[in-house]
């Protein structure tokens, strides 16, 4: 048992080199072994470590929890029950086992709050953590990456509904990348955080949520912020009764760089018409100037033989 757990530690959680098991999985393994520490908090440090990293860096890949974060999300996408024990075989019978990239962002930009199963009926239920010590939220201790993670972005999968947007305050974010070094001092500060956990069903912070902004309304104005790579989708406005296309700034900004451009070839053809017609008239008038001229001629020569 403890090789086929060691295994999937190295496997699925943190697979760097294939078939090869590195020092982080078997460092988790043996607290997970002999001090029960929770591996959970070290994967959703990696996770989210390892999405902003990319982000940052632009274009590289996703190796940690590969597996895990691939069921973690299918499992929430669809409103059918995934079987968990196989969902591999489940997700290929739904078509989803050999997509690419352009698709699933495709994919995520089609989704929509009524698309996502937000609860799993096999999670327990347990109070949620809210913060830490004396941080705003959750900072997070992984094996590469120092990081947090805002529980008020995700009441609705513990059961709690998001009514308004999340204060700015609260969602104070850090990222430290141990390769850079200099970062002692802030991880001093969160192994102390994590001995002051403060578990409730409701935040009890004042000022946490601010309902005179609709969530909705909030997350849609992130999105024209962060500037995600997709076209701007309908969607059905909760408490407003209505749908709206929003578009991003740069959307705007470019539909009227189009109507200045339609407008400024309208105005070049325009001028090329005028020029076109100009050229014929000045071929006429060449031809009618070249003919007179050679009757000029002809009529001097006619002369000049008469005379002679």
């Amino acid at each position: 048992m403890d090789v086929l757990a060691l295994t999937m530690y190295g496997i699925v959680l943190f697979p760097r080199i294939e078939d090869f098991v590195d020092y982080t999985a078997i460092d988790v393994f043996v607290a997970r072994k002999t001090r029960s520490e929770n591996p959970v908090t070290v994967v959703l440090a990696e996770v989210y470590g390892t999405m902003s990293f990319c982000h940052e860096r632009k274009g590289k890949k996703i190796l940690c929890c590969v597996s895990a974060l691939y069921v973690w999300m299918t499992a929430r996408f669809f409103k059918g029950t995934v079987n968990i024990q196989r969902p591999s075989e489940d997700l290929s019978c739904r078509g989803l086992t050999n997509k690419e990239g352009s698709e699933w962002a495709r994919f995520f930009a089609s989704l929509n709050g009524g698309k996502i199963k937000w609860r799993l009926p096999w999670l327990e239920l347990k109070q949620p953590i809210q913060h830490c010590g004396r941080f705003p939220n959750v900072p997070l201790i992984g094996a590469r990456y120092g990081i947090n993670y805002n529980p008020l972005l995700v009441q609705r999968q513990f059961g709690y509904p998001m009514k308004g947007a999340p204060s700015l305050d609260y969602l104070t974010a850090f990222f430290i990348y141990y390769g850079d070094g200099h970062c002692t001092e802030m991880l001093r500060k969160v192994r102390s955080a994590w001995e002051n956990v403060m578990r409730a069903e409701k935040d009890l912070r004042l000022g946490v949520m601010d309902d005179k902004v609709n969530y909705h309304t909030w997350i849609w104005e992130r999105v024209k912020e962060i500037k995600l790579p997709f076209k701007p989708i309908v969607d059905q406005l909760a408490n407003e009764g209505r749908s709206q296309e929003l578009e991003s700034e740069e959307v705007k900004q470019l539909k009227i760089e189009m109507e200045e451009l339609r407008e400024k070839n309208a105005r070049l053809e325009k001028e090329l018409q005028t020029l076109r017609n100009d050229f014929v008239h000045m071929r006429n008038d060449k031809e009618e100037k070249a003919q007179a001229y050679e009757e000029i001629v002809k009529s001097q020569k006619a002369e000049r033989v008469y005379t002679f």
